[in-house]
């Protein structure tokens, strides 16, 4: 039609190029866009004892804390941007952190971890950035839960607290603490969130981590009876 002849008499003759665009977050929008979930495309571990040791000992200032939360918080949008791409192929989850972090992410020098963390900088890798990530921000923020709305703060009755800890036997805790963790410190800390406190919580968490919809020990096991206005005291419950 009309528009190919146009592409083609612009283009005829032009020499292509090839363009790589960098995707960029907003600051803070790990948790609100489940990003710590999407890290599952990676195999995680616990930090080392040392490590966590360090965070706690050495870094003291907020200013500190807070410009380690950025590094992590970049990296893990960068791992985020290729879940869906495949990444598992193409990152191996033992390249020590900081390498990923100066090579790949591009960190500036203010926020690398050698003048951060020497600790952290020299034993953490990818499979730790999770549990690193969430060890930081608990120190940077002083208890992050503390923002979830009114609404989502119920007290579990005897008969859903029963049915969660029956079912915790069957799924796979990690994963799902995860995902009521970006839940919580996301979308339901948002004062403009309008969901009703009544919505199940169980479709709510797939929103989160779409992998669940296709997992039977959650489809199976998560109960039904959880609503929004049960997160909070569910994930007290199951950590």
């Amino acid at each position: 039609g009309l528009e190919r002849a146009v592409a083609q008499r612009l283009f005829a003759g032009k020499i292509p190029v090839v363009l790589q665009t960098r995707q960029y977050q907003y600051e803070g929008e790990v948790r609100q866009r489940g990003a710590l979930s999407a890290l599952g495309m990676l195999e995680q571990s616990a930090l080392p004892a040392e490590v966590e040791e360090a965070v706690r000992t050495h870094l003291t200032t907020a200013d500190q804390l807070e410009r380690l939360r950025r590094t992590l918080e970049t990296c893990v949008n960068f791992l985020a941007v290729f879940s869906n791409g495949g990444a598992r192929a193409v990152v191996d989850p033992d390249m020590l952190l900081s390498r990923f972090a100066t090579e790949m992410a591009s960190v500036g020098e203010d926020h690398r971890l050698e003048a951060l963390c020497p600790a952290a900088a020299k034993q953490v890798r990818l499979r730790h950035l999770k549990a690193f990530f969430l060890c930081v921000e608990a120190g940077t923020t002083g208890g992050i839960l503390g923002r979830v709305l009114h609404r989502y703060r119920d007290p579990l009755g005897t008969a859903e607290e029963q049915a969660l800890h029956a079912s915790c036997r069957d799924m796979r805790l990690e994963t799902l603490v995860t995902a009521l963790r970006d839940l919580l410190t996301g979308p339901l800390s948002d004062p403009e969130t309008t969901f009703p406190a009544e919505e199940s919580l169980k479709n709510f968490l797939v929103y989160v981590d779409m992998d669940l919809a296709d997992s039977r020990w959650y489809q199976d096991g998560f109960p039904e009876t959880l609503q929004l206005r049960h997160a909070l005291e569910a994930f007290r419950a199951i950590t």
